[in-house]
């Protein structure tokens, strides 16, 4: 696993604008590498969306929703 090719990997896999950002983490959490389209974004930022997303995903499908649409995108500085 060359870690270094997964962001252009994980850029292939976008679609936007319905799939703008996409993420690779382990089972513990940690962030490995991540692709968004349009402006970069910083790592930590990524992280902080990656999170709230995860959290508002949990409590949709704990109503029996499998998918969330969001407006919140990361804005460059």
């Amino acid at each position: 696993l060359v870690v270094a090719s997964l962001p252009k990997l994980l850029q292939r896999a976008l679609v936007p604008p319905k799939l703008h950002t996409a993420v690779l983490f382990t089972s513990a959490g940690a962030l490995v590498a991540f692709a968004s389209a349009g402006a970069p974004c910083p790592k930590d930022d990524v992280r902080v969306l990656v999170g709230l997303a995860g959290e508002v995903w949990a409590e949709t499908h704990d109503d029996g929703e499998g998918v969330v649409d969001s407006e919140v995108r990361c804005i460059p500085s």
